[in-house]
């Protein structure tokens, strides 16, 4: 019997390896999100295929809602094929992270981390990997696992159609302190080291970062956010040309200029909302910097769906979604180099010193 360690990052790989050579899959998991479960299942045609069975009990905690509803939904899909069993509790106390794989060499990982695609990246998860399982404890973590998996309902249509999620973090008013900075997992950053941005950009949640904090809460389990800017005019798809914007924005800058010592600097201002309605395309980054600090990390993953106010919490008006891949806030300065290349201030730019990407990974705490 071999026992190691398994952070988050790590795990994903290890649960493929285990699946290549086992008959069997046995699944407990408290709760389960789509984006986790598709990084497991994304060879489970192959496992499958080779007359493997899959047996899985889930929590449904219609009281909790942290399961997602489309991971419901996929998982009934899956019960309909041959070799597959998924059932569910509907309870808040099932709490079980728990793998059993069974073959020659059977396998068991148990844990902290919950079939969530942050469970396998960015959290900080703990867990134990024991291969060759020796006879005594493979029974007993069989009986734990047959003794659920038989008293669970199996998973019907009513059960996903009644279930009702909570709402992710940004849908939900925040009252309490802010949290910790966490430190990225200590084996791999892979969701970093495996981005190749096509273009990168720096973004400013407002100027000595005044925004962060609101950005940052409304960030959900598995790192879906927004960059957001402000200079609120209308929604920026009434806009054909940015002619007509630059137009609008003249007429508004009157009103801003009232209630500031500053003038709008009319040019700039169409500029940056042009540039951020109509620039930003899948597969670009963005750092969120200000004033000599890297705050977070975040990649446009689909193709950018810009919306106008559509999250009330965040003050800045037009939004675009984006998943954070790291933000915690630079201890005290960035480095220097960083910091020349980014300046001080400024609401969005492109980064055209393509040497600055691997650079700044290196640098992150």
């Amino acid at each position: 019997m071999k026992v190691s360690f398994i952070d988050g990052p790590s795990l994903a790989n290890m649960l493929q390896k285990l699946m290549n050579s086992s008959t069997e899959l046995d699944i407990a998991m408290a709760y389960v999100k789509v984006s986790g479960l598709k990084i497991l299942l994304k060879n489970v045609d192959a496992f499958l295929g080779k007359g493997a069975s899959l047996n899985i009990v889930f929590g449904l905690s219609s009281r909790q809602g942290i399961t997602d509803k489309e991971s419901a939904e996929s998982l009934l899909r899956l019960s309909k094929r041959g070799n597959v069993d998924v059932r569910k509790f509907n309870h808040s106390g099932f709490h079980p992270k728990l793998f059993i794989f069974k073959g020659d060499h059977p396998s068991i990982v148990v844990g902290s981390a919950n079939l969530t695609e942050a469970a396998q990246s960015t959290n900080a998860e703990a867990n134990i990997l024991i291969e060759d399982a020796d006879h005594q404890l493979l029974r007993d973590v069989l009986e734990f696992f047959e003794y659920y998996f038989n008293l669970a309902p199996k998973l019907k249509r009513k059960d996903v159609e009644s279930y009702r999620p909570r709402k992710p973090r940004r849908d939900r008013d925040y009252v309490g302190p802010k949290e910790d900075n966490l430190p990225s997992p200590p084996q791999r950053r892979d969701e970093l080291e495996n981005m190749r941005p096509n273009k990168i950009w720096v973004i400013a949640p407002g100027k000595n970062a005044r925004h962060w904090d609101e950005w940052v809460n409304v960030i959900d389990d598995d790192g879906n956010g927004i960059v957001a800017m402000g200079w609120d005019i209308v929604d920026l798809r009434n806009f054909k040309s940015h002619d007509s914007l630059k137009e609008v924005v003249k007429q508004k800058a009157e009103d801003w200029d009232r209630d500031s010592p500053r003038k709008t600097k009319r040019g700039y201002v169409a500029n940056q909302l042009w540039t951020f309605k109509t620039a930003i395309s899948k597969g670009d980054a963005f750092i969120v910097y200000s004033e000599s600090r890297v705050l977070g990390i975040a990649e446009v993953i689909e193709e950018p769906r810009y919306h106008y106010k559509e999250n009330q919490s965040i003050p800045y008006e037009h939004q675009i979604d984006v998943k954070y891949r790291w933000y915690k806030e630079w201890p005290k300065r960035a480095d220097d180099k960083i910091v020349e290349t980014l300046g001080k201030q400024g609401t969005l730019r492109p980064v055209k010193e393509d040497w600055l990407w691997s650079y700044l990974l290196e640098k992150l705490p």
